[in-house]
């Protein structure tokens, strides 16, 4: 049997793409590995992960998440956002669980996807047919494990920060009495660096090479959020990197001050790569709970690690928080960098990557993607190659003058979803005399 549309993944991308392929009536199937929903919010989250921006722009744009929700969600709170949401539209009676893709191929005779699968709980093998495929395995989908120069072998625990996920092997208790080290000082880091400190460790170092801006999600009491409205991120956009550097080194000298802590602010704007959000680090370091230390390290020696300045650190346990690396292991063509409206590869227009153009929007983003991609399969929509191209180039110019991946939405989210909606014919509404178009984040359904 050939299947019309194949889906691969079932987190964020995968649920919203199922669930708009069932309203355009499209005949959809989903394979995920893992034995449950969620994606990377199953895989590779921690029990204290709570959402860098405001549920409002985390939302599918059929249903909100419940008003007794934090405003920056918990873990646990997004999990029963995305459960209630599956149960609301029936998805499950479409979804496969247990099944790894190994590999797919474009049969050029038959003009069908070919899917090879394996049923990870028998191990049997087998092949599905489609017409169309859409990825939405995730972006980030494999752990960046960094190579430590280990000169005598090392007494403690080395792992990476996806063994405090559900599908890990640890929890918080292995913190208790330990010398912890933790490399890498983003989302997770930070955050992980305080669970170990609340947790009972022995002492905390947060290790990293990068400088990072660190940010609260409320400033004077004032909540952030306003930030990823119209209006400021086309201020940071436009703004030259001096003043914007200049104007945010002002701002970072209230909580230096306070807190009575230094260290080197980034020589870039803020963008994905080196922002993170987090309430508790800085208090932790003024109160020396938690040393937050730039370095590069030389090598690890029994229960020392050594660093190129030749200090030394004592530990018992260190935590990769390192990230996750991009890229699909079932799909040798993968290339971020030549998809048509950030979704379709120019040589495979019957192929859709749905999740894969990160910004702080992520849910909204690929809600009306795979809204985008579904009208293109449900249409045979039919744009040339040669025009695909020349969008593609001049939108890496402009990307290539903001010092951006081509990919990445960190100052054009809003942008992208409204050029979106108008191939869509999504009548938005435009009021630029309310102070909300410019001041707010848009709306959960703001796209619908």
């Amino acid at each position: 049997m050939v299947r019309e549309l194949c889906i691969i993944g079932f987190g964020i991308s995968g649920i919203a793409c199922l669930r708009w392929a069932k309203e355009y009536n499209i005949d959809a199937i989903v394979f995920e590995k893992n034995s449950t929903f969620g994606g990377c919010w199953h895989t590779s989250s921690y029990k204290s992960a709570i959402l860098q921006t405001r549920k409002n722009s985390y939302s599918f744009s059929d249903m909100p998440m419940p008003d007794s929700f934090n405003n920056y969600p918990t873990r646990d709170e997004i999990l029963q956002y995305l459960e209630k949401y599956i149960d609301f539209h029936n998805l499950n009676q479409d979804v496969y669980y247990n099944q790894e893709i190994s590999n797919i191929f474009y049969n050029n005779s038959t003009k069908l996807w070919e899917i090879d699968i394996q049923n990870t709980k028998s191990l049997k093998f087998y092949k599905v047919k489609s017409k169309y495929i859409a990825i939405c395995s995730g972006f980030y989908s494999k752990p960046n494990i960094i190579d430590l120069p280990i000169k005598n072998s090392f007494n403690g625990k080395i792992f990476h920060s996806k063994e405090f996920s559900f599908t890990g092997q640890y929890d918080y208790s292995i913190f208790k009495d330990k010398k912890v080290v933790l490399i890498g000082n983003g989302p997770t880091g930070c955050d992980l660096s305080c669970a170990a400190v609340e947790n009972g460790a022995k002492s905390v170092t947060l290790l990293y090479k990068t400088d990072r801006w660190i940010l609260n999600r409320y400033f004077l009491n004032i909540e952030l959020d306003f930030l990823m409205s119209r209006f400021f991120i086309n201020l940071a956009l436009k703004l030259p990197t001096s003043l914007f550097l200049a104007i945010f080194y002002v701002i970072y000298l209230i909580p230096r001050l306070y807190y009575k802590i230094y260290y080197k602010l980034p020589n870039s704007k803020i963008n994905r790569n080196n922002v993170a959000v987090n309430e508790c680090l800085f208090p932790y370091i003024s109160e020396k709970k938690i040393v937050y230390k730039k370095g590069l390290i030389k090598s690890v020696d029994k229960n020392t690690i050594i660093l190129e300045d030749n200090s030394a650190i004592d530990t018992d346990l260190i935590v990769m928080c390192t990230g996750f690396k991009q890229g699909t292991h079932f799909f040798d063509d993968f290339n971020l960098n030549i998809l048509y409206k950030r979704i379709v590869p120019i040589d495979y227009p019957k192929c859709g990557f749905i999740g894969f153009a990160p910004s702080f929007n992520w849910v909204q983003n690929s809600d009306l993607q795979s809204r985008w991609f579904l009208n293109w399969i449900k249409n045979d929509k039919k744009v040339s190659r040669k025009t695909m191209i020349r969008e593609i180039i001049k939108t890496h110019k402009k990307h290539n003058e903001l010092n951006l991946e081509y990919f990445d939405l960190s100052y054009t989210p809003i942008q992208y979803l409204d050029d979106l909606s108008k191939d869509l014919n999504i009548d938005i509404e435009k009021n630029y005399f309310d102070y909300k178009y410019w001041l707010k984040a848009p709306a959960y359904n703001y796209w619908s």
